[in-house]
């Protein structure tokens, strides 16, 4: 069942390549790529991360970085599922190469690791290829799973998730975020598990304390003080901070939009009329307006330590994008109601340094009350206290990795 979907997926992808430059990318990415994998230099062995996208990259990095510390001879090569993470990734000179993960058949696995032949491999989070599973363990290659969030709807939790179920029983360890994930492993007697955490609290820590100095930014931000950041947002999101402008006629404004295209910056500008694109800022002209929109990448993660309080977008589609970058900077954050399948806004929700709205009349008052600085200072210790005790997923992790 599961070999026959990965070739119904395959042909999908080739059937969308005429109409979509991702299915190209995901198809072109991976062309003649165990040709190109034979050439590599093994160092005194090859440490394999695999991570879905750039979030799971992200999450994995914390570990990338310590592992080639600790082995600095062995050479590092990470893998991506998805073009966005294989072409948005940030260079990492601890890294030695990256490539596109082949499609997870019998072949495909046993061709991958028979050329790279791994001494330790690690998968980020919970993307499951349940052949290279498989065919590792056969080879005696050690896999871990790292900052596992499993949900009880997954579904080798199903009927028919027998087959799924032994292969999953294969992996050397898992290192879960909650208590919840290691008790459905057990479950389903999967007993090597340990709770460390996520790593994503310490990666996004040493963002947040690195360096930043922006000449537009500050520009744009001045003298003030009160700062709103509002990241990775859609239209739902834009409106709804529209419908709150009122209250934060002293504060500066800064959208971050999930898009970035000509198409949509042209959108938020019409609802935003007095907003000033980023790529606009002269440095020779005066700023008058309060509403700042950032129309390119890379500089969310660390405007969020200018916010008084952020509002996280994606709430009212999929789920919510990243709280922890704004969190690290003890930023309380606000959001919409599509975050339960996230440990992260769950527990700060229960600590009262996140707050979740389905109507405007809710945002105006979570509004209103962050406003009040001592409801506000409440909810940054709550972001500080519960960011703290989260720390140091990486440690723990680390000392499984062993050569």
């Amino acid at each position: 069942m599961y070999n026959i979907a990965l070739l119904i997926y395959y042909f999908l992808i080739c059937l969308s390549c005429p109409f979509s430059e991702k299915a190209r990318e995901w198809v072109r990415g991976r062309k003649n790529i165990f040709k190109k994998l034979k050439k590599l230099d093994h160092g005194e062995g090859i440490i394999w991360f695999h991570c879905a996208s750039l979030g799971e990259y992200e999450q994995g990095l914390p570990v990338i970085i310590n592992t080639k510390k600790k082995y600095p001879n062995h050479k590092i090569l990470v893998t991506f599922f998805s073009p966005s993470g294989f072409k948005n990734q940030k260079p990492q000179k601890e890294i030695d190469y990256t490539f596109y993960m082949p499609l997870d058949t019998i072949i495909n696995a046993y061709r991958f690791v028979n050329i790279i032949r791994p001494v330790f491999v690690v998968f980020v989070k919970y993307e499951f290829w349940f052949n290279n599973i498989w065919v590792l363990k056969e080879a005696e290659i050690p896999i871990i799973y790292i900052s596992c969030n499993i949900r009880k709807t997954q579904y080798f939790f199903k009927w028919y998730g027998g087959w799924f179920r032994q292969r999953l029983r294969k992996v050397t360890h898992y290192f879960v975020q909650n208590e919840e994930s290691k008790i459905l492993l057990e479950n389903i007697r999967i007993k090597q598990v340990t709770i460390a955490g996520d790593t994503r609290y310490d990666r996004v820590k040493t963002v947040a304390n690195s360096d930043f100095f922006d000449e537009k930014i500050a520009k744009f931000i001045g003298d003030e003080k009160n700062v709103v950041v509002a990241g990775s947002t859609w239209q739902k999101d834009e409106q709804m901070i529209l419908e709150v402008l009122p209250k934060l006629g002293n504060y500066k404004i800064i959208i971050v939009p999930h898009e970035v295209n000509d198409e949509n910056i042209i959108r938020i500008k019409e609802l935003f009329k007095t907003s000033l694109l980023y790529s606009d800022i002269d440095d020779n002209e005066t700023i008058n307006t309060n509403i700042l929109v950032v129309n390119c990448v890379g500089l969310l993660s660390r405007l969020y330590r200018y916010a008084k309080f952020a509002y996280i977008g994606g709430g009212f589609g999929k789920g919510i994008h990243n709280i922890l970058e704004a969190t690290a900077y003890d930023t309380p954050v606000i959001f919409g109601p599509k975050y339960k399948q996230y440990n992260e806004a769950v527990t700060l929700v229960e600590a009262k340094g996140a707050f979740s709205f389905s109507k405007k009349e809710e945002l105006n008052n979570i509004v209103d009350n962050l406003l009040n600085d001592d409801f506000l200072q409440s909810a940054k210790k709550a972001c500080h206290d519960n960011f703290d005790l989260n720390l140091g997923a990486t440690d723990k992790i680390m000392e499984a990795i062993n050569l």
